[in-house]
């Protein structure tokens, strides 16, 4: 199944930051949370920092932060632990970009929404 998720321009560029196996291992996690929001490995939980952000674990080191509107995610950004303290000078978020996820996860591209 196709998956067609909203995600920032931030997102992508962070996307884009990985190499190919760290890449993977994200989508396979965000294959995972769609599926199994509540799954124990992902750890998902509100950021207290911020009203509506909320995390979830990809891995020790990573960490993918979305927004839930009108009861879908919305990616906001993705990275290593200091993508949390990055979150907090956040003035705006703009979904600008589709995150499209299909059963393949070797064919996974970003792209801007039309």
């Amino acid at each position: 199944m196709n998956l067609m998720i909203p995600c920032t321009q931030r997102f992508v560029e962070a996307l884009d930051g990985f190499n190919k196996p760290e890449r993977m291992i994200v989508y396979r996690k965000i294959r995972l949370f769609m599926d199994h929001p509540t799954s124990p490995s992902l750890k998902v939980h509100r950021y207290v920092a911020l009203e509506n952000v909320w995390e979830f674990y990809v891995d020790r080191r990573m960490r993918v932060l979305f927004e839930r509107l009108d009861g879908q995610p919305h990616f906001c950004d993705v990275g290593f632990h200091s993508v949390l303290e990055k979150a907090c000078r956040y003035q705006c978020t703009y979904y600008t970009h589709m995150l499209c996820l299909g059963d393949d996860l070797s064919k996974c591209y970003p792209k801007r929404k039309e």
